[in-house]
C-alpha cells in the first residue's frame, strides 16, 4: 500500500526551523529497519527542510578542487577542534535531516560517507563538517533515537483523537519471498482535521491464515495503546480477512457479535476493480491462468506458455508478440529502427508526435492493468507493429519470424480496441481513488 506517512505536529522542531515534513514511501532499504522499529522510519525530515537548514550555511573556501584534490582532502583527518560549536539544537536539526534524507531517498547508511558529500560539506561549513558524525554507525544510532522521540509524540496524537482509530491493512510478499504487512490508522485529530498514520511496516511471520493475521495486528494496536479505540477497518475481499477481524475485534472485546463484525468491515474498493478486470479478461478462471503461466515461466516451457496465452484470443496473441519483439536488445532495437524508419516515410505527419522511441509493454498474468496498457501502447504503434511483423516474414530463418498462430488479424485489432474502451473507465476510477487528494482533488 501506498500512502502518506505521520504528518504535523509529530515532526516537532524548534520554533526557529521551518516545519518538519516526513516520509512518503518506505524503501526497501528502509524495510529491513521498519520491521524493528516499524512507523517512527517516517518522523525523519526531507528535502524541503534540508533546503532551509543549507540556506544558514557560511559559504568555505570558494575555490574550485579537482576530483583528485576532493579525495585528498576527504581522507585527511578532521581537525581535534573547532573554531565555532554548533548549537546542540541546529545539530540535532542537521542529524534528523540527514536521517530523513537517507530514509526518504531508499538510501545505504553509506552515503553521507562519500568523498564528494564530505567535501561538500567541508565547503560549505568547515564546523559544521568537522563536528556532525557522518558515519554509518552514527547515522543508525540517529534513526533508534528519532524512533523513541517520535513514537511518543505519535501516542500522545493516538490517544488525543475526536474519533475513533479506523485501521487499513494489506499483505504482500517481496521479490525476496518475504512477506511484509501495513498497518494505517486514519482518525479525525482534536484540530478536526483527518490524518493517517503507519502504525507498523512489518514481517509477516508464519502463514497468511486469518487468525495469524489478527495476531500481528492485535499486537500492533496494543503496543500503541488503541485497542480500545478500534473503528472499522479495510482490507481487501480475501476470506483470509474475514476470519482475521472476527478474531480480532472479539478478542479485543467480548461484547462484539459477529453481526458487529461484517458491519466494520469495508471492503478495498480498488480490489473490487481489480477482480471486475480481471473476471473481464480471465473469466472464472483467472488465478488458475495466473499460476499455470508461471509455472510454465519458471520450467521455461516456452511454446507450452505461448500457446496457453494464446487460448486467450486477441489479449493472448498480442501477448505473444510483444514478448517475442522484447526477448532480446537486438530484436527490441530492430523494432524501434523499424519505427524510425516507418516515422520517416511519414514525415509529412508534422503536427504528430514523435512516437518512435516507444517500446511496446509487457503485461503479466496477475496484474490486469499492465495489459490494459500493453493494449494502449499497442494501438498507439499499431502500423508499426503489423509492418515489422509483415518485414520479418521474409526471414529464412523460421526463429526470426512471429508465429504464424500469433499474427493479429484486422478483426483482432478491433476486439483489442473493444477491450482498451471497456478497461479505460476501470482504469481511470483506479488512478483517480489511489492516493491523497488535497482542496477538493481526487484520491
Amino acid at each position: 500500500m501506498s500512502e502518506t506517512a505521520l504528518k504535523g505536529s509529530l515532526a516537532s522542531s524548534p520554533s526557529s526551523s521551518p516545519p518538519l515534513p516526513t516520509f512518503s514511501r518506505l524503501g526497501s532499504r528502509s524495510k529491513v529497519i521498519a520491521k524493528q522499529y516499524g512507523a517512527a522510519l517516517a518522523l525523519a525530515s526531507t528535502a524541503d527542510s534540508a533546503h532551509g537548514i543549507t540556506e544558514t550555511f557560511e559559504a568555505g573556501s570558494s575555490g574550485d578542487s579537482s576530483v583528485i584534490d576532493l579525495q585528498r582532502n576527504a581522507s585527511k583527518k578532521r581537525p581535534a577542534s573547532s573554531s565555532f560549536l554548533l548549537p546542540r539544537a541546529k545539530m540535532a536539526r542537521i542529524r534528523e535531516l540527514s536521517v530523513g534524507y537517507i530514509v526518504d531517498s531508499n538510501l545505504p547508511f553509506t552515503t553521507l560517507e562519500s568523498t564528494y558529500l564530505q567535501e561538500l560539506f567541508r565547503q560549505l561549513d568547515s564546523d559544521l563538517y568537522a563536528q556532525v558524525p557522518w558515519g554509518r554507525t552514527a547515522t543508525k544510532k540517529d534513526l533508534e533515537d528519532i524512533l523513541v522521540s517520535k513514537k511518543a509524540a505519535v501516542k500522545e496524537e493516538l490517544n488525543n483523537t475526536v474519533t475513533q482509530i479506523h485501521l487499513s491493512f494489506d499483505l504482500w510478499t517481496s521479490p525476496n519471498r518475504l512477506a511484509f504487512i501495513s498497518i494505517f490508522g486514519h482518525f479525525i485529530d482534536r484540530r478536526h482535521l483527518y490524518q493517517s498514520r503507519l502504525l507498523a511496516f512489518k514481517r509477516q511471520i508464519g502463514s497468511h491464515a486469518g487468525e495469524n493475521i489478527a495476531y500481528t495486528i492485535r499486537n500492533v494496536v496494543r503496543d500503541w495503546g488503541i485497542d480500545g479505540k478500534l473503528g472499522v477497518s479495510v482490507c481487501d475481499n480475501a476470506a483470509s480477512n474475514d476470519v482475521c477481524l472476527r478474531n480480532l475485534y472479539t478478542t479485543l472485546d467480548a461484547s462484539i457479535t459477529r453481526a458487529d463484525t461484517e458491519a466494520r468491515r469495508m471492503r478495498c474498493f480498488g480490489h473490487i476493480l481489480n477482480l471486475v478486470a480481471q473476471g473481464f479478461l480471465c473469466g472464472d478462471d483467472a488465478a488458475s491462468f495466473e499460476l499455470q503461466s508461471e509455472a510454465y515461466d519458471m520450467l521455461e516451457r516456452v511454446e507450452e506458455d505461448l500457446e496457453h496465452w494464446r487460448a486467450k484470443g486477441p489479449v493472448g496473441r498480442l501477448h505473444n508478440i510483444v514478448k517475442f519483439i522484447r526477448a532480446s536488445p537486438q530484436r527490441t532495437e530492430a523494432f524501434k529502427t523499424h519505427a524510425r524508419e516507418q516515422e520517416e516515410v511519414g514525415s509529412y505527419k508534422l503536427a504528430e508526435e514523435s512516437t518512435a522511441e516507444l517500446e511496446v509493454m509487457q503485461n503479466n498474468a496477475t496484474r490486469w492493468n499492465s495489459t490494459y496498457m500493453m493494449i494502449e501502447r499497442a494501438l498507439v504503434k499499431q502500423s508499426e507493429l503489423n509492418s515489422f511483423i509483415q518485414e520479418l516474414g521474409l526471414e529464412a530463418d523460421a526463429s526470426k519470424r512471429v508465429p504464424t498462430a500469433d499474427i493479429l488479424t484486422s478483426d483482432d485489432w478491433k476486439v483489442l480496441r473493444e477491450v482498451s474502451h471497456i478497461l479505460e473507465p476501470v482504469y481511470n476510477i483506479t488512478m483517480r481513488t489511489q492516493g491523497w487528494g488535497t482542496s477538493g482533488s481526487h484520491g
